[in-house]
């Protein structure tokens, strides 16, 4: 039985939580998966615990390496080997980071080290500030390199970010499983009750962790121009608030629209694949993503999209759904919320599209599983 470790932060919902979760609910016999969970204090409790308890996933814990520092990180890591036993494979999800652990699994003898980049990274604040970031990314990028020895993305803009051009680099689509997905009118009408909104409500709603990327604001200001033109409209947002600061300037946002009535962040939900079948119009904002796990969620649930152009082309399931408006374009986005109406296809067609594209749980994790005994045997893949 081969055993690898997946290299993680705390479990809470996210993209790359939301593949992990899908691996480890389609788990292969033939394989020993342990997470390995990082966390920079010591919490390390996540959204998804318990049901990794429930799937007998065995769980160990490591202190993030910008908490400690990349020598202490290291002993700690050789003490877990030494309690455990060495993987075959360390397949870590945290983007550049990924570098640093490399390094270290490497220093301990581990001969195969997948670095998995699940962002299209970016940086935000003064020039100054973004000048140091990406020249500690071209560092890192260095690290991931020479270290890692097989590279994953969640697209090629990713890919294209943190890999160098002579590394083959393989995209692993962030997943779902479709079925769970697929809406249908009693959904609709028993999700919408629960909120409380009725069938002239245009309810606009997004899934995505509260952060600055997501540009949220541009959401809010569009939907006070409806809201002042008479329109019956409301906006849920699912996620956790990642970034306290921002989340709280959406907050005041929103009273400072006279909003509050009609405008929600709900936090985390365990059940969104049943959330979004509320939802009228899916809005995804954001300046800039990896892949965009939840616009697949949202057209799998039939629902029509509007996107900004900083959504990678990727996550298009060319079912008509998609709409883009460039991010920060409030003129654009007010109308795409308007007029945004396709026609919604059946279910056959949303599965057929979706599996042919290859973001189906039910066979795309059976790969994930032959690319590690590719790896661990020397096979090409």
């Amino acid at each position: 039985m081969y055993i690898v470790w997946i290299i993680t932060g705390r479990m809470n919902a996210g993209g790359a939580e939301s593949l992990i979760m899908e691996q480890l609910r389609h788990k292969d016999s033939n394989f020993n998966i342990r997470l390995v969970v990082h966390s920079d204090s010591n919490d390390y409790s996540g959204f998804y615990d318990e049901e990794i308890k429930a799937l007998n996933i065995q769980v160990s814990h490591l202190p993030a390496i910008g908490s400690v520092g990349i020598l202490q990180y290291r002993q700690e890591f050789r003490k877990l080997i030494h309690k455990i036993g060495k993987p075959d494979i360390i397949h870590s999800h945290l983007n550049a980071v990924g570098g640093l652990i490399s390094w270290v699994a490497a220093s301990c003898g581990i001969e195969h080290r997948i670095v998995h980049c699940h962002a299209d990274i970016t940086y935000s604040g003064s020039y100054l500030n973004r000048i140091k970031s990406e020249f500690s990314l071209f560092i890192m990028k260095y690290i991931v390199n020479h270290y890692g020895t097989d590279f994953w993305a969640c697209s090629e803009a990713a890919a294209k970010r943190l890999f160098y051009k002579n590394k083959q680099s393989i995209v692993i689509p962030n997943i779902i499983n479709v079925n769970e997905y697929l809406n249908n009118e009693d959904k609709r009408i028993k999700e919408r009750e629960k909120l409380n909104v009725n069938e002239n409500t245009l309810l606009l709603g997004s899934v995505g962790r509260i952060a600055r990327i997501k540009n949220y604001e541009i959401i809010l200001k569009a939907i006070k121009i409806l809201y002042d033109q008479k329109y019956n409209v409301r906006f849920i947002c699912y996620g956790r608030p990642m970034d306290k600061v921002y989340y709280h300037e959406l907050i005041q946002l929103t009273e400072e629209l006279d909003l509050q009535n009609i405008v929600e962040f709900a936090g985390n939900c365990g059940t969104i694949y049943n959330a979004i079948a509320a939802f009228d119009l899916f809005v995804m904002p954001s300046i800039t993503e990896g892949f965009g796990i939840a616009t697949l969620e949202a057209q799998a649930a039939g629902l029509p999209c509007v996107v900004s152009t900083g959504v990678p082309n990727e996550v298009d399931m060319g079912l008509g759904l998609v709409h883009k408006v460039e991010p920060h374009d409030e003129e654009a986005w007010v109308k795409a919320l308007q007029e945004f109406r396709p026609p919604i296809p059946d279910k056959i067609t949303i599965k057929k599209h979706i599996s042919e594209k290859g973001y189906d749980s039910e066979t795309e994790c059976e790969k994930i599983y032959k690319r590690y005994s590719y790896i661990i045997e020397g096979k090409s893949r």
